[in-house]
């Protein structure tokens, strides 16, 4: 048999653990519960839009969140936060068809107040399901702020609806009926039918034969109607109030007077050389006919004498 003691020093090693081993798990414990105490956990917290409950996931590491309210007028969400200790971090996702900020159809940033300051933050993850932001608050802070442009199917900016696009026009079908219809015919609203022509003389309005209008020597057409041609006068008349008259223009040499032409009348201007040459002709013709007039009567005397 085993003595006593040295059976009792074997159960001993085999029941307790070494100190080695107990040292290693106290250390593994420590570390996990140091790693524990900085992990962050989703959470949730709902918010109120009008009257419809909606749930929030966030994470936060220093910062606790117990209340968010909504405005829809301004389309943002108000979270009371509380942040003791140093600075905070604030991670929440939002789901596309509650919370989101797009206009255009294109996303846009959200703006995001902390105490009416604008503190540092990222959108971390962007799906098309959802759009996650991590927002770092000082401490102290005690209201967040995140506007966007749609909360709960309520547009901010109004729905824009996306132009529908035209339906293509249709194509006409070619015209193959056309070639169907006879000498003579025409087609009218698929139907072939007799090309109405007129005959001399006449001409087609509006689908019916008319006599063509001609108007007479002298005469045009005007508006429909035949009127006189403008009257033309003569050589020497002249057309006033539509009646020929004689032209009150008078000839070379001739003026008008009382509405006669008669012959101007021509003075030479006096001068004393005219007078002179007019009184030596005179002279000269008197002087002639009395040297004639002498020879006349002397011969009539010396006739008498040779009778006696």
């Amino acid at each position: 048999m085993m003595p006593e003691s040295r059976m009792g020093r074997a159960i001993h090693e085999r029941i307790l653990p070494s100190t080695g081993f107990v040292l290693h798990v106290s250390l593994s414990l420590a570390l996990f519960a140091v790693l524990a105490s900085g992990m962050a956990y989703a959470e949730t917290v709902s918010a109120s839009v009008n009257g419809e409950s909606f749930n929030i996931e966030y994470t936060s590491s220093g910062v606790s969140v117990s209340a968010v309210d909504s405005s829809i007028d301004t389309a943002s969400l108000i979270f009371d936060v509380s942040v003791p200790d140093g600075a905070g971090t604030l991670v929440v996702t939002f789901e596309r068809s509650f919370f989101d900020s797009i206009r255009g159809g294109l996303d846009e940033e959200f703006d995001v107040l902390a105490d009416g300051d604008f503190p540092v933050f990222e959108e971390t993850s962007t799906t098309t399901q959802s759009r996650t932001l991590s927002i770092d608050l000082p401490a102290g802070t005690s209201e967040v702020e995140v506007l966007g442009s749609s909360l709960a199917g309520e547009n901010l900016y109004g729905d824009v609806a996306e132009p529908e696009p035209e339906p293509p026009k249709p194509v006409p079908a070619p015209d193959t009926q056309k070639t169907q219809c006879g000498a003579g015919t025409t087609l009218v609203d698929g139907q072939c039918v007799l090309e109405k022509k007129c005959g001399a003389g006449t001409t087609l309005v509006d689908g019916q034969c008319v006599l063509e209008k001609k108007c007479g020597a002298g005469t045009k057409l005007v508006d429909g109607q035949c009127v006189l041609e403008e009257k033309k006068c003569g050589a020497g008349t002249t057309l006033v109030d539509g009646l020929c008259v004689l032209d009150d223009t008078c000839g070379a040499g001739t003026i008008l007077v009382d509405g006669q032409c008669v012959l101007e009348q021509t003075k030479e201007p006096f001068s004393l050389k005219s007078l002179g040459k007019e009184l030596g002709t005179g002279f000269f013709i008197a002087f002639a006919a009395a040297g004639v007039l002498g020879v006349i009567l002397g011969l009539v005397a010396k006739a008498h004498r040779s009778k006696n």
